[in-house]
């Protein structure tokens, strides 16, 4: 049978054009994100769960076992349990909040990169159609990173991780165009997946006995739950086979992520420093044109279709060995 895409927020891309679009108007409150606890979708969670222990199955080479459960009471996630050499299954060692790797959905406040295009593209007919086609095919199940929560002082834990807002972004220019500065100078990565995972690797280079900094890094001390989690696949190479991202990387035996806004016609080109890291007044993608919007957002939708059904694929393949058992 063939895999096919699946989006968590509607049965059908048209159906959910026809219920989050009316005229020239979106209807803001008709779109939840699959990973939120009130949007009650757990085939969402679900799914991921069964992903995660059908690739510690297959995927060699990690430190330590981990055992995952979704967990629909608080904290709403996934449970993760380690399994000891002796076959022993330990208590719960933490949780993990997905966190989508699409860009936030347009607000009323029209703060968001699906809202500058909207601004640019003010009077274009199908401009919001196109919200709506990029925004269903970023909700599949390649289109979440997962992070781990971390325990707060009073024995519960923080379910909306630091590396979760961390790493987001909204506009950081007032309506004549003036860069706000100050407390959004931090927020450079803007919601970028590519970047995300640059940062990852920062990370996971220096575990491997390289140098690190940033933002991700910044959230990653040494006894966080964060730490433990990325230490789990040792290397980025590691993490990314782990996890099937292979689409996000340049193709080549060193996994380096590829760049969603200038990637195109003429291939992948790899996330570079000095083009893409830091300045958020100079290098921010609320200074793209509607063009290069449009590129960025049809990059990552592509992207993530490509690993949903990679992934798809090996809950399949798990499911289907362990029914014959």
């Amino acid at each position: 049978m063939k895999v096919i895409f699946k989006s968590y927020i509607c049965d059908s891309e048209q159906k959910w054009i026809s219920e989050y679009i009316s005229g020239k108007s979106i209807n803001y409150d008709k779109y939840k994100d699959p990973d939120v606890e009130s949007s009650k979708n757990y085939p969402f969670y679900e799914d991921l769960t069964v992903f995660l222990n059908a690739r510690e199955e297959k995927v060699g080479g990690l430190n330590g076992r981990y055992v995952y459960h979704f967990n629909r009471t608080d904290p709403y996630g996934i449970e993760v349990r380690e399994m000891k050499t002796s076959g022993d299954v330990t208590g719960p060692v933490f949780y993990l909040k997905s966190d989508q790797l699409g860009f936030s959905a347009p607000c009323e406040e029209r703060k968001y990169p699906y809202d500058r295009y909207i601004r640019l593209a003010e009077g274009e007919e199908d401009a919001l159609k196109k919200v709506a086609e990029w925004i269903y095919r970023t909700r599949g199940i390649g289109g979440s990173f997962l992070w781990p929560m971390e325990p707060d002082v009073r024995g519960g834990w923080k379910e909306n991780p630091a590396i979760n807002s961390n790493r987001g972004g909204s506009d950081p220019f007032d309506e004549k165009g003036v860069y706000k500065g100050g407390g959004y100078d931090k927020y450079w990565i803007e919601d970028r997946a590519d970047l995300t995972l640059f940062e990852i690797k920062r990370v996971l280079d220096y575990i491997s006995g390289h140098g690190a900094d940033g933002i991700l890094w910044n959230c990653c001390l040494p006894e966080s739950n964060l730490m433990k989690w990325l230490k789990h696949f040792g290397s980025f190479e590691k993490y990314t086979e782990f996890f099937c991202f292979g689409p996000f990387l340049c193709d080549g035996d060193d996994p380096v992520p590829a760049n969603i806004v200038f990637s195109g016609s003429v291939g992948k080109l790899p996330v570079n420093c000095e083009r893409d890291i830091g300045n958020r007044e100079e290098k921010s993608i609320f200074k793209l044109n509607k063009k290069e919007l449009e590129r960025m957002f049809d990059n990552i939708s592509s992207i993530v279709i490509n690993r949903s059904l990679i992934m798809r694929k090996v809950i399949r393949e798990y499911e289907k060995n362990n029914s014959q058992e």
